[in-house]
């Protein structure tokens, strides 16, 4: 289209200088319109700040489930320990050594290795109703 224009414009001024006029055909014209389009974008500059903030509550958020976890290992073990003691009677053997040594074992197939060697049981709930049962149960506790 500017060819064509220019190409008018030298025809109409006799005192023009232009000789010749490159004329580019449609389908070149195109081509260099989709090469300018298809350019890969000038990657935005990265907002340091933003970043560091991202990173921060990424870090906050992780200790925290690491504190949730470790004190959910904790009152699972505690309310473990207070079932045995409420089942036992005075003078119960204790269970025998194969069977803890065998339910030991079988656990420890289901458990994984943290990076300090501590041992971590994941345990799912079958949807967030249980998660606000569970929830409701400790502030019952905690309320009494």
């Amino acid at each position: 289209m500017a060819s064509k224009q220019e190409l008018a414009d030298a025809s109409i001024d006799m005192n023009s200088d232009v000789d010749s006029v490159a004329m580019v055909s449609g389908m070149e014209d195109l081509r260099r319109r989709l090469e300018k389009m298809l350019q890969p974008p000038i990657a935005a500059p990265v907002d340091e700040s933003q970043k560091r903030r991202v990173e921060e509550q990424t870090q906050s958020l992780a200790a925290r489930r690491e504190k949730v976890s470790a004190a959910s290992g904790q009152l699972i073990g505690a309310a473990l320990a207070l079932a045995c003691e409420l089942m036992q009677s005075p003078g119960d053997a204790p269970p025998a050594e194969a069977t803890v040594d065998k339910l030991t074992k079988r656990l420890g197939e289901c458990i994984e290795t943290d990076s300090q060697g501590r041992p971590q049981l994941t345990i799912s709930l079958p949807d967030q109703g249980a998660l606000r049962t569970l929830a409701t149960t400790l502030a019952k506790l905690l309320e009494s």
